[in-house]
């Protein structure tokens, strides 16, 4: 059987059709159907930071512009073998040429994973855009950021003693810009921010626009930014790196039983444990508007394969906005790079329906994007 003309299309592709595998997500290696043997070929090795979002494949007894077949960025939870034969729906497209000609993208969803198979439409799903900081590197790219910035933000942007900092800053505040412009008519250049009483900026103008929420991390290798309906959600992301005295410091600001988790285990067991308890909390304590300016062993958390369990304490009783949400609250801990965790924080819509699922969009800010789609590593939900 050739993987090119030898798989049969479904009657109705609307309700599915089926999708060959060439590069699982996450991959850096660029996998092509050698068209004469049908078996894969190793076409290039990507290079740096950049690797595919979400697994790669296309639509058998197909031919796009290029004299290809139709290509398929899929949307689920994990990466899938290649030459794995996948039935999924379109939801979206994304309109390119190449040196060939039209190299138009279809964007589909596995209907056999729960995490995806509702998605009925691109717009259905509510984003959550990622940035490799490493895109401020370029000079000209840098200087578009910068241009960007108001007099009190370059003053702020100056402020950093590293290079580093003072880039990631720049980056940050356009990949802000650049997502919030995909909701409400407005310039890039145009939005003006404001901190509130605890450092977390907020939209202030232009004057007269509906602006929707926003929450955004950064660490080192990644930039998150979650644009949300939702005044009660935030994000918070954390690079896995060494933490030589993370017995130390749980002990310090962590839970008991969350200590005691983090003594059951040792070496890169225990440094993701904690980064994972931390990255939840820190997402926590920022949905609630306050950030670590309340104590982290107000929320405690238990990772037991891939549930969350949530242990919520009350907030302090003179702040009412610092008080837990009455309504359940939704977490969710993902892995948008094997080196990175994300958490999400979101307490239920006020009727009672669970928060809707993110959708992932990778970017270069003012520049291009593409879907994402990490792995959901665990979730759970208070109440």
């Amino acid at each position: 059987m050739h993987p090119l003309h030898d798989i049969a299309l479904p009657d109705r592709i609307e309700q599915y059709f089926p999708v060959v595998i060439e590069i699982p997500k996450g991959s850096k290696l660029k996998y092509e159907i050698d068209k004469r043997t049908g078996l894969l070929m190793l076409d290039r090795v990507l290079y740096s930071a950049v690797h595919y979002p979400a697994s790669y494949g296309f639509i058998p007894q197909t031919h796009a512009g290029d004299g290809d077949p139709l290509d398929v960025l899929l949307l689920m939870q994990e990466p899938v073998f290649p030459l794995t034969i996948v039935r999924a729906r379109a939801v979206g497209g994304i309109a390119m040429r190449d040196d060939k000609g039209v190299d138009d993208k279809i964007i589909a969803v596995a209907i056999d994973d729960p995490a995806v198979a509702h998605y009925q439409d691109g717009k259905d799903l509510p984003p959550h855009f990622l940035v490799d900081p490493a895109v401020g590197e370029a000079p000209e790219r840098l200087a578009r950021y910068e241009a960007l910035l108001t007099a009190d933000e370059r003053a702020r942007q100056a402020r950093f003693v590293f290079a580093r900092d003072r880039q990631a800053f720049a980056v940050t505040r356009a990949l802000v810009r650049a997502a919030l412009s995909r909701f409400a008519p407005v310039a890039p250049a145009d939005w003006r921010f404001v901190a509130d009483g605890h450092g977390r900026p907020t939209v202030c103008g232009p004057a007269g626009i509906a602006a929707p929420a926003f929450s955004v991390s950064h660490t080192a290798g990644l930039i998150a930014c979650l644009v949300t309906g939702e005044v009660r959600a935030a994000v918070d992301v954390e690079q896995l790196r060494i933490v030589d005295d993370a017995l130390a410091i749980a002990g310090r600001n962590f839970a008991a039983d969350e200590t005691q988790a983090l003594r059951a285990c040792d070496g890169e067991q225990r440094r993701d444990l904690f980064l994972a308890l931390w990255t939840l909390k820190e997402a926590y304590l920022k949905a609630l508007g306050r950030g670590l300016s309340l104590p982290l062993d107000r929320a405690a958390f238990a990772l037991a394969g891939r549930a969350i369990a949530a242990r919520l304490q009350p907030a302090l009783a003179q702040d009412a906005t610092a008080g837990p949400s009455p309504a359940p609250w939704h977490f969710q801990l993902w892995r948008p790079l094997s080196t990175h965790w994300l958490a999400l924080a979101r307490a239920a819509p006020a009727d009672g329906e669970p928060p809707p699922p993110p959708r992932f969009v990778r970017l270069t800010p003012l520049e291009t994007e593409e879907p994402a789609a990490p792995s959901l590593f665990a979730s759970g939900v208070t109440g």
